[in-house]
């Protein structure tokens, strides 16, 4: 019995025949797969801290492969695209990376090189998944701070002391480590150096 894989293969295609097809090759390679016809469907349920890595056709109907992807990109998404195609030439596989595609494959497909491409993002689909949790989690803590604890996190994530932080938002010195203590246990954080992490993580770094 072949061992499941944990993260999950998306497929993205308007060909039942091609959903099928690529459901049943995978799911026997122990991945667990979700199919969408269309790419609305997709995108209105997408889910960028879910790991997994996406198959998505070029033709699509209403809104191409390569809209799709772009869709996805600005969503923040950063999992694996592995863009699958019947008219495969340079040109369009040059045009997929560009929109964001981390792979390319051309219809019909090797299986070997398939399983290659899928095992090659599996990885990088974790790691995505974890850094886009990891971004919500830090927007959440920064949307919970006060505009006055918001202040004194702004100053702090600059490498100010607490002395420089009460001339600048004009506090005194007891106060600023009042807000200090609150931004550090709101944020979920020991630490000043920690803090600037989540800001980072906040902004979509990944550091």
């Amino acid at each position: 019995m072949t061992e499941a894989n944990t993260c999950k293969v998306i497929v993205v295609d308007d060909d039942a025949g091609v959903r099928d097809s690529l459901d049943a090759l995978l799911s026997a390679k122990g991945y667990a797969c979700v199919l969408y016809s269309n790419a609305e469907g997709f995108l209105k349920v997408n889910n960028p801290e879910d790991p997994a890595i996406i198959l998505m056709d070029y033709s699509l109907g209403t809104e191409s492969g390569l809209d799709a992807i772009k869709s996805v990109r600005a969503q923040g998404d950063v999992r694996p695209i592995i863009m699958i195609t019947a008219h495969g030439d340079i040109e369009l596989a040059v045009d997929a990376m560009k929109a964001g595609a981390t792979d390319f494959i051309e219809k019909p497909w090797d299986k070997n090189a398939l399983f290659e491409a899928i095992d090659r993002g599996t990885k990088q689909a974790q790691t995505a998944a974890d850094c886009a949790n990891g971004r919500r989690r830090a927007l959440e803590a920064l949307e919970s701070l006060t505009p006055r604890e918001r202040d004194v996190f702004d100053q702090l994530i600059t490498g100010a002391s607490n002395k420089l932080v009460a001339r600048t938002l004009d506090l005194s010195p007891r106060t600023v480590e009042f807000y200090r203590a609150n931004v550090l246990e709101k944020a979920g954080v020991a630490s000043v150096a920690e803090l600037v992490r989540l800001a980072f993580m906040a902004r979509g770094a990944n550091l």
